[in-house]
């Protein structure tokens, strides 16, 4: 269960919230205490309540296409389930994080929504809650820690899976555009600049919301310098090197159609330093 904790504050990234945590579990060790697990629901719930909150903000809840009123006489009404979504996949279509992620959403909000009607018995005090078995108590404790592992590791996850499928896409989308685009920064460098290939080092998912998704793309260009004309180098006056330059594309997509979109050529920012040195 530490490794378990460890790895939930890592990824939660919020002190307040891990201090929370830190004080949920603090409270196990007062074992002369009947109320100890009583006092580890009510500070978890909490937790659980402000790591939602702060995860699944109402407003963006509302603005995703797989938004649906749970209760049409109560507007305002946002859902466990939805928070829990949001909180794993945002603005994500539910059906592209199944087709394309492989990630069945229901399975993983049930799951994770179990441990909230045992964290409501202890939250209220009464025969059934006081002063419980300490193996009964600590089943109950793991169930909590395994569902918000659970919750934490699959938004890990379901990011990974999408890097992954955006590096998939644009594996074969940036070798065409680098055929058939003549980028500046690289025409400049010789009398004819060829591209002879690239590669993509990897992508990063800087933010999800239920509107885009802001990526970074990383990789690196090889081309071919010529310097002279073709008859100069028939004459045998001209040179021609080879050369690797690293690129960058910061790039907004469409939450909706995520492997859908195109890349402008004045997005391309290349490092060309060492060409200079």
């Amino acid at each position: 269960m530490e490794n378990k904790i460890i790895y939930i504050k890592s990824s939660i990234e919020d002190d307040d919230i891990c201090k929370y945590l830190d004080n949920a579990i603090q409270k196990l060790s007062y074992l002369d205490d009947p109320t100890r697990y009583n006092s580890f629901a009510m500070v978890f719930r909490e937790m659980l309540r402000k790591l939602l909150e702060v995860l699944s903000p109402d407003t963006a809840i509302k603005k995703c296409i797989w938004f649906e009123l749970a209760d049409k006489n109560k507007p305002n009404m946002i859902t466990r389930a939805q928070r829990i979504q949001y909180a794993i996949s945002s603005g994500l279509d539910t059906d592209f994080v199944l087709d394309e992620l492989g990630f069945d959403l229901s399975e993983k909000i049930k799951f994770i929504k179990k441990p909230y009607a045992d964290l409501n018995k202890y939250v209220h005090i009464n025969d059934h809650s006081f002063n419980v078995e300490e193996s009964i108590g600590n089943e109950f404790v793991e169930k909590c820690i395994d569902m918000l592992y659970e919750l934490t590791s699959t938004i890990v996850k379901v990011r990974h899976s999408l890097k992954v499928r955006l590096e998939k896409y644009l594996y074969d989308y940036i070798f065409e555009l680098f055929l058939d685009v003549t980028f500046d920064d690289l025409d400049i460098l010789s009398t004819h600049t060829r591209v002879q290939g690239n590669d993509i080092n990897g992508v990063s998912i800087a933010k999800i919301d239920f509107d885009d998704i802001d990526i970074e793309i990383f990789g690196s260009v090889d081309v071919e310098l010529q310097y002279g004309s073709d008859g100069d180098q028939r004459r045998g006056d001209g040179l021609i090197v080879g050369d690797s330059y690293p690129f960058q594309i910061e790039k907004t997509i469409d939450v909706r159609n995520p492997l859908k979109f195109d890349i402008d050529e004045n997005e391309v920012q290349f490092d060309t330093e060492s060409y200079y040195e």
